[in-house]
């Protein structure tokens, strides 16, 4: 059961916190990336996260009628600020959703860098996925034409120019994972199908649970969470802290829901 928040004095200690950093992977996987925290993490979580079609890392972009502030710029950094010290995981993918607004691969890697220096300075241990290459090198011409019209109708960008950009910007995190910023997770093209850049609803469970795996305990023993539909469907109607939806900006106290097991769940 997903259930609106008791007052603060009687929520549980959280065990941990995560902040998951992320656009349209993370909002169309939300309960399952919620679920398998608690399975890798164990319970109960504050959960922080930043799901959102089309979001970048830096500039308000709109889906639809909705807008969302760029994930630099969100009520996250504030709330974490704020917030008693806990042991903190954070994941950060999606990275590549700013090359289709032609934002320059040294803007994004800034962004991402700032990203990591506040999560750094709250003692996260972070993840960060590379993007998803094998996919979208395998992508013909057309299909890349019609996925980029039905997503982001304003981006002109040839696939081979797109391929590119997508290829400097994985070496550029790269880099930052030799830096010690992060330990970096491949996407393997099996997790995509039609649509290169979201992983197939079939493989989100696996995929997942190897992209968090990292930041659980490799000797605990890991018990399966499942979610009924009605759990699922309950975390999908959670709302962010702000959003903008037909012009007119709405505001949701965060967190946002709690767990059946104490775990709370943040969105921004």
């Amino acid at each position: 059961m997903v259930s609106s928040l008791p007052p603060a004095s009687a929520l549980a200690e959280p065990a941990r916190r995560v902040v998951v950093l992320g656009a349209s992977n993370l909002a169309l996987s939300l309960p399952t990336v919620i679920a398998t925290a608690q399975e890798v993490l164990g319970g109960p979580l504050e959960f922080l996260a930043t799901p959102g079609h089309g979001r970048s890392y830096g500039m308000s972009t709109a889906f639809m009628q909705r807008r969302l502030p760029g994930i630099i710029s969100c009520g996250l950094w504030d709330d974490l600020a704020r917030r008693p010290d806990v042991a903190t995981v954070a994941l950060m993918t999606d990275i590549g959703n700013d090359l289709v607004y032609d934002v320059s691969i040294d803007q994004i890697v800034d962004w991402v860098g700032t990203c990591l220096r506040r999560l750094d300075a709250v003692g996260a241990r972070v993840v960060i996925t590379r993007l998803p290459l094998e996919s979208l090198q395998r992508t013909p011409p057309h299909r890349y034409w019609f996925l980029r019209k039905l997503f982001f109708p304003g981006n002109r960008t040839p696939l081979d120019a797109m391929l590119d950009r997508a290829g400097e910007l994985n070496r550029q995190i790269e880099t930052l994972g030799r830096q010690g910023w992060g330990a970096l997770i491949d996407l393997p093209g099996a997790w995509y199908g039609f649509d290169p850049i979201h992983i197939r609803r079939s493989m989100r469970p696996t995929a997942w649970r190897t992209i968090l795996a990292p930041l659980g305990n490799p000797t605990a023993t890991v018990e399966r969470t499942t979610l009924t539909f009605k759990q699922r469907w309950q975390i999908r109607r959670l709302k962010p802290l702000e959003r903008t939806v037909r012009g007119k900006v709405q505001l949701q106290p965060q967190p946002a829901g709690m767990l059946a097991d104490g775990s709370t769940v943040a969105l921004y």
